[in-house]
């Protein structure tokens, strides 16, 4: 019968580690952190903002944990968009220019035509807004 060797030294390392990045990133899920921060609900209507390639999954948890009244928009990177039903989600793509031989590509925003009239048709409602 062949005898089981015991995990290597570096097994057991390789295998700690993964364990600790598996639990910062359990723990870093906006479905975990976001309801532990939700402000106190305002007398007026609560509008969510946001940008980045979390922003839509904290858009997300948000909805889900928020009671009341809420509407917002946020923008994401291509491909991060989750569905949400009350905040408007738009996927903006990055487009990389080459410029002289040598120098680094230029990265430069991309979106539709219509994902950039939500945009600023948002922007001004937010403009308006007061304390």
């Amino acid at each position: 019968m062949p005898t089981v060797q015991p995990p290597s030294e570096r097994a057991r390392i390789d295998a700690l580690l993964k364990g600790m990045f598996d639990a910062a990133i359990a723990i870093a899920q906006p479905a975990v952190r976001i309801p532990q921060f939700l402000p106190e609900a305002p007398r007026g209507r609560l509008i969510v903002i946001g940008a980045g390639k979390a922003s839509a999954a904290m858009a997300r948890a948000f909805e889900d944990h928020w009671p009341g009244k809420l509407e917002g928009l946020v923008v994401t990177r291509y491909g991060y968009a989750v569905p949400c039903e009350r905040i408007e989600i738009v996927q903006a793509a990055i487009r990389y220019r080459m410029k002289a031989a040598g120098t680094p590509p230029r990265a430069s925003w991309t979106w539709s035509a219509s994902s950039a009239k939500t945009i600023w048709c948002n922007a001004k409602i937010v403009a308006t807004l007061g304390p």
